[in-house]
């Protein structure tokens, strides 16, 4: 998937893989469940994502995450890891 970050950490921006759009990514919104304005995420996920009680939101939280989400959660966790990985090098020494 092809993304980049849009106008901070936390918000990316991807190329959509079957239609010329692209598609914000907003890891904080939602109680950092995040929020995506991919049509799967509008249509199906946001609506179950409101109607659920909110401690099924904190439980069960990757039901209610598009592709879009995923993908970008999975690339700030790496990018923290590697950070993270850094700075215990650098303290070892």
């Amino acid at each position: 998937m092809d993304f980049k970050v849009y106008d901070s950490p936390t918000r990316y921006l991807f190329k959509s893989s079957k239609k010329n759009e692209a598609h914000l990514v907003d890891l904080l919104a939602r109680d950092m469940i995040g929020e995506c304005s991919c049509e799967h995420y509008q249509f199906k996920l946001l609506p179950a994502l409101e109607a659920a009680p909110r401690a099924e939101r904190a439980e069960q939280s990757a039901k209610f995450r598009c592709k879009h989400i995923l993908t970008a959660r999975n690339a700030v966790t790496d990018i923290f890891l590697c950070a993270l990985k850094a700075t215990s090098e650098i303290n070892e020494q």
